[in-house]
């Protein structure tokens, strides 16, 4: 959708008759944005970044790898709660492990 030359011209004549609404409608959307892209930085910074940062040396991420009773050999699959329990009580090298799902 593209804006037409009339609508384009219309909007600069309304900013040339009325700076100070102009003025006010761009202070306000550079407030908003700054606002929001300052919120969400400081989010980012405390809640958002994993803890991987802190000591990436101490995280290790597991796949599983089925050899042969796929269609095909050496594929990768989603671990199972079976998988996860295994790991979690017979790997004395991790302190904790955790699993997630993502859709």
């Amino acid at each position: 959708m593209l804006i037409d030359r009339r609508d384009l011209l219309c909007a600069v004549r309304s900013m040339r008759r009325d700076p100070a609404m102009t003025f006010v409608v761009v202070l306000t959307l550079a407030m908003g944005i700054g606002l929001n892209a300052g919120i969400f930085t400081l989010l980012n910074f405390l809640c958002l970044q994993p803890p991987v940062k802190n000591d990436p040396s101490s995280f290790v991420q597991i796949y599983p790898r089925y050899d042969g009773w796929f269609t095909g050999a050496d594929q990768f699959s989603s671990f199972t709660i079976k998988d996860y329990e295994a790991i979690r009580t017979q790997a004395h090298s991790l302190a904790e492990v955790a699993a997630w799902h993502s859709d």
